[in-house]
């Protein structure tokens, strides 16, 4: 067993949903054994009806990261507790392991294995022959309001999810394109219309499901649009009109609320916005 220093080790606690979402306290003015029962108490406060798809990290400088079943770690915490290490070097049993998109390297073909890379505080896939790491990082999502007088712009989204359902025209961010430029074009690709940004209005942190949504002010040029490959109609709606009850995504419902209810002051100032995890969520993009 791998001896481990009280003193400087530090613990995070990591509730896994099944999309992935975490969050990561750390104690590092306590010892390891209050730390322990301090993580167990968050894990059982987050998550009383799935503690298997909780972990724990232990990291000490020089040594490799050691991750403990919650399963295991509460018999031991309760036991009394073995300060020093644990047995496993890898996910103990019953644990949920690291979900990996990618199994072969894009560098050499080689298998990938989910591991904690040098001078890194994260497991990602790391290919076993050289070395290659792969991130996987947030999604950026932008769209528009596009708006023509006092309507907006709407399309019905006619690809899953929410198919049948009201959204503003939004998509994910293509490389070598400019925020504004790939809302523009988004709006184009959805609804066949011309529109020139404003400004920025909304940006909404989706965590849940690893994506950011950034979503503008702009000024639908005439009334040249319709329908697309990836919407089965698209509409200019007034407030009164707004299909409040068949809105895709919780994001654009408060994006269209929040318009909606500045409007009132012609003043539209930009924040920043976390959408929280449903119980059955839905990927926006």
């Amino acid at each position: 067993m791998t001896a481990v220093n009280a003193d400087t080790i530090w613990l995070s606690f990591k509730y896994r949903y099944p999309v992935g979402y975490a969050i990561r306290p750390s104690f590092p003015q306590m010892n390891l054994g209050a730390r322990l029962k301090k993580a167990i108490s968050l894990m059982v406060q987050a998550s009383s009806d799935d503690p298997a798809g909780c972990r724990i990290s232990c990291r000490d400088p020089g040594l490799n990261e050691t991750i403990i079943s919650c399963k295991c770690l509460k018999s031991a915490v309760d036991q009394g507790g073995n300060q020093g290490s644990d047995n496993s070097s890898g996910p103990g049993n019953g644990e949920k392991k690291h979900q990996m998109n990618v199994k072969y390297c894009s560098a050499c073909g080689a298998e990938m294995t989910i591991r904690v890379p040098k001078d890194d505080d994260h497991a990602r896939p790391v290919c076993d022959r050289c070395g290659h790491v792969h991130y996987d990082n947030p999604k950026l999502v932008v769209g528009c309001i596009p708006v023509l007088g006092d309507q907006v712009l709407l399309c019905k989204r006619n690809i899953e999810p929410q198919k049948g359902k009201w959204t503003l025209p939004a998509g994910y961010l293509e490389n070598g394109e400019t925020v504004q430029e790939g809302a523009v074009r988004e709006t184009l690709e959805e609804t066949r219309s011309r529109v020139d940004i404003i400004a920025p209005y909304r940006m909404f942190n989706l965590v849940f499901v690893h994506q950011i949504y950034l979503m503008f002010r702009a000024k639908l040029l005439d009334n040249d649009f319709g329908p697309t490959k990836e919407s089965a109609a698209v509409q200019l709606f007034r407030e009164s009109e707004i299909p409040w009850e068949n809105i895709a995504f919780e994001s654009i419902r408060q994006t269209l609320a929040d318009f909606f209810s500045d409007r009132s002051d012609q003043a539209y100032p930009f924040e920043i916005k976390q959408i929280m995890p449903p119980k059955q969520h839905v990927d926006p993009a």
